[in-house]
């Protein structure tokens, strides 16, 4: 099964191969760094975006946006859903959703 990978850390946005089984969740968890997945939004009727649960809140000093999406710190991933919404190989190519993703720098304040 393939998903795309959005990491804000190093600016990239590529196609990764995951497990078909049972792992794919534990996989994608370590893919994105975190034990809680949230499923943030959908790309379009057949894709879903998932972060870190808390990648809305947490502070970090990178983070991106996708189209009309708040900052999601960390990375997130792309997976595609069928119409009973069960998870299956994400159908988008990494050039067309690098077009969509800004990623972001926190500027430094000194506030002292």
């Amino acid at each position: 099964m393939k998903v795309i990978l959005i990491d804000s850390k190093i600016e990239t946005v590529s196609l990764v191969d995951i497990p078909d089984d049972g792992t794919r969740l534990h996989v994608c968890r370590s893919l994105i760094d975190c034990r809680v997945i949230e499923q943030l939004g959908y790309i379009d009727e057949q894709h879903v975006l998932w972060a870190v649960e808390e990648g809305r809140f947490k502070i970090d000093t990178t983070y991106f946006t996708i189209g009309r999406s708040g900052k999601i710190c960390g990375k997130g991933i792309i997976i595609g859903i069928d119409a009973d919404y069960k998870e299956m190989s994400c159908s988008l190519k990494t050039d067309d959703i690098r077009k969509l993703v800004i990623f972001h720098k926190l500027k430094k304040t000194n506030f002292g």
